[in-house]
This record gives structure tokens, C-alpha cells and sequence, in this order.
């Protein structure tokens, strides 16, 4: 059973949400996280509403990260401690991560291969089963799961995550046909990178490129079996949702938001921070900040008003 002293708690958010203090800010222990429903004493939760009620006031020794702007029913006889931040949710995810999950240990698993010439850094978690192949290397603090298979060529920056069962660099689907209508599988060699923080999901899997590498910048996050094609590049910040699936050679801009179960057709350009729908198919490439639905994809209206 964890248990965090509420000064504590409120010490690691202050530096991160300016957190403002509603309530007893010590002398008792928070012991789980939980719903806002089951908010009761010894639990923290949230509420990204802009209404407190008094009910919620009124739980001693819990702890509730409410929006900076809410109206607080009853605030002359808080007995919960409220937590005000500009992004509640936010504030409770991190939390959570920081004082309720347990972080896994550093170190190879014993039924996993590493082959001689790859390279892993310091603080490397490596689940069971893994097999990682020449010429890989793996950057502090990164954590790869259980079945990860990492073909070759592969590199990997600082505070990644690969989620299990997922492969890297098997070769792209990058065939010519002879005079006689046999099929060549050409080869690839380039490999894959990401950039540090980057978050694979489980079941995926990225095709290495055929010269140069398939590319993932920074701060992506790509949700679980989705298919990454050879020589695709992946913008920093931008978001590929579950079952989606880029076709080669695709160039995803910044801050983009690629819908479960989309596709998107091989050489387009997707602009900076634009969606692609649910179940989208995209065929022609796109500007900058705009909404694409349907089959094939049009634009709907600009994402952000400017």
C-alpha cells in the first residue's frame, strides 16, 4: 500500500501548477488515487469542472485538485484539502505517475538478447523476452517491453517507452517487379529513429527505411497496432491513434492528430497541427491547421481559429 504525506504531494506540485492551497495543507496521508465519485478520506482525485459542491468539501484528510477557476459551495468550512491548478487533469496524471505506479527496474531481462554491437544507456529497463538486433542503441532511461523486437539499425533517444509486442525496423514493403513479373523485395537499410520521449504503444510496428531512416521527433505519441511505413517522418508533439495506419513515405507535420483507424495514402504531406478524423482515408496532401474527414478525406474547417 503507497502512502504520501499531503505535504508532500503538495511540495512536488507547487514548482509545476502555481498551486494555490484551499484547506489543511498537512497532517494526514493520502493512501490511493481514485474517481471523483469515490473521493473519501485518504484517497485524491479531480475535478475539472467550474462547481465544487459542498458535498466535496466536506471529506476530511483527502485531497481534491480542483480548477483555479471553480466556485467552491461552502468555502468557509472546507475540510477537504482542494488543490487549485489551471489544468486539474494534468496535475492528478502526474501526480499519480509520480507516487502511485510503480516504475520498472533497470536492467536486461534474463530470457532477452542483445546483440554485441548494439548499445544501451543508463537507467534501461528491458522486459522479458526481447530481442535486440546490430547496430541498436537505446538512450537513458528508456523503457522497453516484454517481446519487443528491435530488427536493426535502430535508434532510440531518451525517456522512450515501447509498449509489448511491437517491432521496429522490419523491412518496408518496398517491391519491384522483373521483366518477368517476379516480385523483388528491396532491400532496407536505413533503420529507424526516435527522438527522445517518444511513447510507442503496444502491437505496433515501424518500418525501417529503405536508405534513411524512418523518423519519430520528439514528444510523439503513437496508441497501440498502429503501422508505420518505411521512410515516413513524424513531426514533434503529434499524436497517431489506435489502429491507424501511414502508408511510405508520408511527412506528418507538428502537433498533428491522426484518428483511430485512418489511413493515409504513401508521399503525402499532412500540415502542422492538423486532424485526421476517424476512419479518414487520406489521399492528397494537406495545408497546415485544417480538419480532414471522410473517404476519400476532405477538408472540414480549420482546427484552431487564428
Amino acid at each position: 500500500m503507497y502512502k504520501v504525506e499531503v505535504g508532500k504531494i503538495i511540495a512536488y506540485l507547487a514548482p509545476h501548477f502555481d498551486v494555490e492551497v484551499i484547506g489543511p495543507p498537512e497532517g494526514f496521508e493520502i493512501i490511493k488515487p481514485v474517481a471523483l465519485s469515490s473521493l473519501a478520506t485518504g484517497t485524491v482525485s479531480f475535478n475539472s469542472t467550474d462547481y465544487i459542491s459542498n458535498s466535496m468539501c466536506l471529506i476530511p484528510n483527502a485531497v481534491l485538485i480542483c480548477s483555479r477557476s471553480a466556485e467552491i459551495e461552502g468555502s468557509d468550512s472546507v475540510k477537504t484539502t482542494l488543490l487549485r491548478v489551471d489544468n486539474p487533469r494534468l496535475a492528478f496524471g502526474k501526480l499519480v505517475n509520480c507516487f502511485f505506479v510503480p516504475q520498472p527496474e533497470a536492467g536486461v531481462h534474463t530470457t532477452s538478447i542483445v546483440d554485441r554491437s548494439s548499445i544501451i544507456g543508463n537507467n534501461v529497463s528491458i522486459g522479458p523476452n526481447v530481442v535486440i538486433g546490430p547496430n541498436c542503441q537505446i538512450g537513458d532511461s528508456s523503457v522497453i517491453g516484454a517481446n519487443v523486437v528491435l530488427e536493426r539499425n535502430i535508434t532510440i533517444g531518451q525517456n522512450c517507452r515501447i509498449g509489448s509486442g511491437s517491432n521496429l525496423g522490419q523491412p518496408g514493403f518496398g517491391i519491384e517487379q522483373e521483366d518477368d513479373g517476379t516480385n523483388y523485395q528491396l532491400p532496407h537499410i536505413g533503420g529507424v529513429v526516435l527522438e527522445d520521449d517518444v511513447t510507442i504503444g503496444s502491437l505496433c510496428a515501424i518500418a525501417g527505411g529503405t536508405i534513411n531512416p524512418t523518423y519519430i521527433c520528439k514528444n510523439v505519441r503513437i496508441d497501440d497496432k498502429v503501422f508505420i511505413a518505411h521512410n515516413v517522418y513524424v513531426g514533434a508533439g503529434s499524436l497517431i491513434i489506435a489502429s491507424a495506419e501511414v502508408s511510405g513515405s508520408v511527412h506528418i507535420g507538428e502537433g498533428c492528430w491522426i484518428g483511430p483507424n485512418s489511413s493515409l495514402m504513401n508521399k503525402i504531406r499532412i500540415g502542422d497541427r492538423s486532424l485526421v478524423g476517424l476512419g479518414a482515408v487520406v489521399t492528397k496532401s494537406c495545408i497546415e491547421n485544417v480538419i480532414l474527414v471522410g473517404s476519400p478525406a476532405r477538408v472540414l474547417k480549420l482546427r484552431y481559429q487564428e
